[in-house]
């Protein structure tokens, strides 16, 4: 009987380890972000990403029609510079590199944007550093933003 109380105990004490662990691991990677021949990097094969330049329909989220694209990043960084969840990582003309901290677990994920002004898009793309699955995060967040852009 102690026995079964003292993994009661100790299975979620180690998952709540686990989890902090993750976050604090996701501090060090240096994830697979940037901009390669006028395209944001794919996502990976995990269902953990979003993009509005991808083929995978499990991936893929549309672009953002814009009116101009440096007044839309502008607002962007208008927003993450006041919202303390967000760290600016590079800002120039067209492109947008910010990192989201989620409160508890403290995990991380790099949000771009990278705008088409002749076009008149931002392409945006959201990805979690660590873990398999995000739950929908990430594609939630880009609908976030897009509503605040586009109001």
């Amino acid at each position: 009987m102690k026995k079964i109380l003292y993994v009661v105990i100790a299975l979620p004490i180690i998952a709540l380890i686990y989890f902090f662990g993750l976050g604090f691991y996701s501090q060090s990677l240096n994830q697979n972000h940037g901009i390669v021949n006028d395209q944001l990097k794919p996502c990976p094969d995990k269902p953990n990403c979003v993009s509005s330049q991808e083929d995978r329909d499990s991936h893929y989220v549309p672009p953002i029609e814009v009116e101009s694209v440096r007044n839309s990043l502008q607002k962007l960084v208008d927003y993450f510079s006041k919202n303390p969840e967000y760290q600016l990582q590079q800002v120039s003309n067209n492109y947008l590199h910010v990192v989201h901290k989620s409160k508890i677990f403290k995990y991380r994920d790099d949000i771009e944007f990278y705008g088409d002004p002749e076009k008149r898009l931002l392409h945006v793309r959201s990805a979690s550093r660590v873990g398999y699955s995000d739950i929908g995060t990430n594609k939630k967040r880009v609908e976030k933003l897009r509503s605040l852009i586009t109001n």
